[in-house]
């Protein structure tokens, strides 16, 4: 969660979305945000979870310009595995084939399910938020908050750097089975409609 009194803004960071990208750009024009120590805690707040702060520390929500981020559901299921994998094998001295496998892989999905979702960064007051958008085009849609408040960002393309690159593995080893790919999409139904988010090898 990254919040401008100055300028009126509050960002809501989604778990693998291109947090750390928004944050390098937004949090030299913020009041709160996860770098200031007093507030690490707020970095992946959800909707319910910032509406509470902001009332628990005088601030009215409605008086902000509330967006976020989402992300292509399946691709963002591959980048947690790929962040676990490297921590895993990496912090273990564990073998790639001790974690990419369809066993493990079904697990991991499911268990990731049942954590926090992506629809509680996306809609407050059973609405959508007043801008949403994504990180396939997170450099064009942060130019579009970078005029909408006059911040002159320096917006260059985000990437992912990771020791192994488990998505091309994943894809290799046919990890995706048409029951995990259908049940990623009932969990991120809302999305998925919104974006027009596809599955694709």
């Amino acid at each position: 969660m990254i919040i401008s009194n100055r300028h009126k803004f509050i960002c809501l960071n989604a778990p693998k979305t291109g947090s750390g990208f928004r944050e390098k750009h937004l949090n030299k024009h913020a009041d709160i945000h996860n770098d200031k120590l007093q507030y690490a805690e707020v970095r992946h707040y959800n909707v319910n979870e910032a509406n509470t702060f902001m009332l628990q520390n005088g601030l009215n929500p409605d008086d902000y310009f509330w967006f976020t981020f989402t992300r292509n559901p399946w691709r963002l299921i591959e980048s947690w595995y790929n962040m676990n994998g490297n921590n895993y094998c990496i912090n273990n001295g564990r073998s790639l084939d001790d974690y990419i496998n369809q066993n493990c892989f079904k697990r991991f999905v499911i268990n990731r399910l049942n954590i926090r979702g992506g629809n509680n960064y996306i809609t407050r007051n059973n609405k959508p938020l007043d801008f949403i958008g994504s990180l396939e085009n997170i450099s064009e849609d942060l130019k579009y908050i970078s005029e909408k408040f006059n911040l002159n960002l320096d917006i260059n393309k985000h990437k992912d750097v990771f020791k192994y690159n488990f998505k091309q593995i994943i894809k290799e080893r046919k990890l995706w089975t048409e029951e995990l790919v259908d049940t990623v999409a009932d969990h991120y139904n809302y999305i998925i409609e919104l974006k027009q988010y596809k599955f694709s090898e």
